[in-house]
């Protein structure tokens, strides 16, 4: 009955309802009303994000296609996969839009935001190792040097 009392104080076209104390009343105008109420519980995706109409998803990416560009897959909300085709020196945390990949709604369809991250291995064997030393002593300019 508490429910029932609850959906009998509900406001009406801007006009607060008089409380009805008959049961069955209650049980007929909640009936009524409470059709009209939704409570809706909506769950995180586990891939995908949202910010208003537009989709958002994190994608890493190896360091190789960071420094040198590329073209890499993007998994969209339909399960389809798109081409993103990322510049050379693109950076971790860099944001790229892929038009009308997002939730469509009556005034427009969002787009889907590609957020990438660098992926750094954990292991590397010999040759990735001198790959990456060689790579180290061509470098002259670090992230931290004063200009």
């Amino acid at each position: 009955d508490l429910a029932l009392i609850m959906v009998v104080n509900l406001f009406h076209n801007g006009n607060a309802v008089e409380q009805v104390d008959d049961h069955d009343q209650r049980q007929i105008f909640a009936r009524h009303y409470m059709q009209k109420l939704v409570n809706l519980t909506v769950r995180p995706h586990d891939r995908f994000g949202r910010s208003g109409d537009d989709l958002t998803v994190r994608v890493p990416i190896t360091f190789a296609e960071a420094a040198l560009g590329g073209d890499i897959e993007v998994p969209t909300l339909d399960g389809a996969q798109v081409t993103l085709r990322l510049k050379p020196a693109t950076q971790s945390g860099s944001r790229h839009r892929v038009k009308g990949r997002g939730i469509a709604t009556k005034k427009r369809t969002g787009d889907l935001i590609v957020t990438v991250d660098i992926d750094v291995p954990t292991e590397l064997n010999d040759e990735q190792r001198a790959a990456i030393d060689d790579l180290a002593r061509a470098t002259t300019i670090g992230p931290r040097n004063e200009t």
